[in-house]
């Protein structure tokens, strides 16, 4: 996984490319970071250069979005293949995330 950070005013995008696994934890921890210190009221999350997401990667995802939660920071999903997302989708991710 590549991530690739992208701020404005209204949003904090993360631009995820290549597989995202488990594996890729430390890669991804400046991200809960991120998210306990940002002003920025919305976290996306553009998964456009991503093929794959394994469950470990969504509970990664699940913990960024409980933290932004308790902030009041609102989370989406954007550009997620149709495989990525019926995978989150078969996960109950529409409850906890915005897809666009």
């Amino acid at each position: 996984m590549r991530l690739t950070v992208r701020s404005a005013p209204q949003r904090r995008e993360f631009l995820i490319s290549g597989a995202f696994t488990g594996a890729d934890e430390d890669a991804f921890y400046p991200v809960f970071i991120q998210a306990r210190r940002q002003a920025e009221p919305e976290i996306v999350f553009n998964l456009t250069g991503c093929p794959f997401v394994d469950d470990a990667a969504a509970g990664m995802l699940l913990v960024v979005r409980n933290e932004a939660a308790m902030r009041g920071i609102s989370c989406s999903i954007r550009g997620a293949s149709p495989a990525v997302k019926k995978f989150l989708t078969e996960r109950k991710f529409s409850d906890f995330y915005l897809f666009c």
